[in-house]
């Protein structure tokens, strides 16, 4: 199958993408024009796969977008935007979009091999599912004509009810078919995305398998719920398991919004981590930001918790920053997870905590130090680790805090951020 990209404004691409069809060989065509060709409309192409834009100007990338999007041709066609600007990743613009990836420069050529070789096979599986289509088409057609054919050779009405009855059932049934048919690989695909990450179940879905891949900068942070157990002891089981959904969910929330990935709960724990499977240089503040907002929603709800004369759910946090291996093993029931000293240190540092605090390593204490606050602790001794320098989180340094609100960054702190 021939596989034809259009590259706009760039010349530097071109190459490696031939590289990596040459290597392993796939028919491909690769059609080069500048993006005002395509916006004055100085250029049609009528047949296209996969669609490549090169810039740095938003406006500029949104134009093209509005263009491709706009055209029934091209609607449905996967875009890759290539930028060297970070912050583009994190705007809603791109989700009315469709199919957007972005490749951040300079071009890594595995995640490009990566997005060619998956683009390459969505291709084949839309061109199977259209011809699928053209044949349940000319079946339905053949099914016509022989209702037409047995309409006139019936010699009487109760025959023809009886066939057109048939007729009409089958083309219900094949109708049916074809609807459970999208609906049940649209099920298989939501549900492997709810258990994994994205990049991970795509992986899963072109290859069959994910192979755990390492990370050398990623921030682990556990929680957990100070004498739980006791708690439980006078509580109804269903009322616990109901409490901390609500909790835990309200944690999910905040990993989404900070970009995090949550790892799992264990009984009254949870773990999420920075970095992964997406690696970033932010994931050390993205997850000490998420830390202030669980314990800012934890004091809240003790609280009230306290008006109503009801024990309390103090948490104890604990984050480090090192190198892990993340994937996914075996092959029934997956699970995302990650291993490597830097989650028994994060564990071990959290374990070490105090009720309502976010104790963090110096690991993490060096990446952060110049916009957070903390609190030297000295080198507290932790099992099996031996002594380890802790700090206590305190918040956000004063020049970066928001004015209303001292546990949310203001607009210098961001933009330092967009930096990294």
């Amino acid at each position: 199958m021939n596989f034809t990209i259009l590259i706009i404004d760039t010349t530097s691409i071109s190459p490696i993408i031939r590289n990596i069809y040459d290597s392993i060989s796939l028919e491909h065509t690769i059609i080069e024009v500048s993006g005002s060709e395509i916006l004055t409309e100085a250029c049609t192409i009528t047949h296209l796969d996969y669609i490549i834009i090169d810039s740095d100007n938003e406006s500029y990338i949104l134009k093209l977008l509005h263009y491709f999007r706009k055209r029934w041709s091209y609607k449905h066609i996967p875009i890759l935007i290539v930028s060297s600007d970070a912050i583009i990743m994190h705007t809603e613009k791109l989700s009315n979009f469709g199919v957007v990836e972005f490749l951040q420069k300079p071009i890594d050529e595995y995640l490009l091999t990566y997005s060619l070789l998956y683009t390459y096979n969505l291709c084949n599986v839309f061109r199977t599912i259209k011809g699928e289509n053209l044949i349940f088409k000319k079946k339905l057609i053949e099914l016509e004509k022989l209702r037409i054919r047995t309409i006139s050779l019936a010699a009487t009405s109760q025959k023809l009810a009886e066939v057109n009855a048939l007729l009409e059932l089958q083309q219900q049934q094949i109708k049916e078919q074809q609807v459970e048919l999208i609906q049940s690989k649209r099920k298989a695909e939501e549900l492997l995305l709810n258990i994994l990450p994205e990049e991970v179940s795509r992986e899963l879905m072109i290859n069959g398998e994910a192979n755990p891949q390492f990370y050398k900068k990623v921030t682990v942070m556990f929680t957990d719920f100070v004498g739980f157990t006791r708690v439980c002891l006078n509580k109804d089981p269903q009322e616990m398991t109901k409490e901390l959904d609500t909790h835990f969910s309200y944690f999910d929330d905040v990993c989404e919004e900070h970009y995090l990935e949550k790892i799992k709960t264990i009984g009254d724990a949870y773990m999420c981590a920075g970095g992964i499977p997406i690696r970033n240089n932010s994931n050390p503040f993205d997850i000490i930001l998420a830390a202030l907002k669980i314990v800012k929603y934890m004091n809240a709800v003790n609280q009230e918790k306290i008006k109503r004369n009801e024990p309390v759910w103090q948490i104890r946090v604990g984050i480090h920053t090192g190198s892990v291996v993340a994937g996914v093993i075996g092959k029934k029931k997956f699970a995302y997870d990650i291993w490597g000293d830097a989650v028994n240190t994060a564990y071990r540092v959290q374990s070490t905590s105090e009720p309502d605090r976010i104790n963090i390593s110096g690991e993490t204490y060096m990446e952060i130090r110049n916009f957070f606050d903390c609190s030297y602790r000295g080198k507290i001794y932790a099992k099996n680790k031996g002594e380890i320098d802790m700090y206590f989180l305190n918040g956000i340094r004063k020049e970066y805090a928001d004015e209303h609100d001292v546990l949310h960054p203001n607009k210098l702190f961001n933009q330092e951020m967009a930096k990294l």
